[in-house]
């Protein structure tokens, strides 16, 4: 090491003021451009996270902002075990259970149609939820009363089953 030294120091007092001065400015801005050369992946990768920092921030915030609607939408309806093989058994249950008559039922290779027939509306509504918790998905539903009894709801449903 000592040898190397002394070689580097013999090459240095043979030159002029001058060149010595350039050699050590430019070993000097070539420790500086080294250095920027370790330093700038790092720096794009801390500026790329920082980024990501302040998206996945302002993401958070809001969700917190939307925390009460979405705790809003909870659908109530009740975990139910069902069988899978009889659907119309089970539909026919649920209009039997809301006190509604099931005038005629119609079952396609993936869709059931219900014909209904009862005196209250709420009734009907509270049907169409039981039929959604159940996971039943409505493709058509006619409402219409009676020509001759105005008291009379007469309701037509078709529902294919999602789950």
């Amino acid at each position: 090491m000592t040898d190397f030294m002394a070689v580097i120091t013999d090459f240095l007092a043979g030159l002029q003021p001058r060149e010595r001065l350039f050699i050590k400015v430019g070993a000097v801005a070539l420790a500086i451009a080294l250095l920027i050369m370790m330093l700038l992946p790092k720096w794009e990768s801390y500026s790329q996270i920082k980024g990501q920092r302040d998206t996945l921030a302002a993401d958070f915030i809001w969700l917190q902002e939307k925390r009460e609607m979405v705790a809003g939408l909870a659908n109530n309806c009740p975990s139910v075990r069902q069988k899978k093989e009889n659907f119309k058994a089970d539909l026919s249950h649920l209009v039997r259970r809301n006190q509604l008559e099931v005038n005629a039922m119609t079952e396609t290779d993936n869709a059931i149609s219900l014909t209904i027939s009862g005196s209250k509306s709420n009734q009907f509504l509270k049907l169409m939820h039981q039929i959604a918790c159940r996971g039943y998905l409505f493709s058509k539903v006619i409402v219409e009363t009676e020509v001759d009894d105005l008291s009379k709801i007469k309701a037509m449903f078709e529902v294919s089953r999602v789950n």
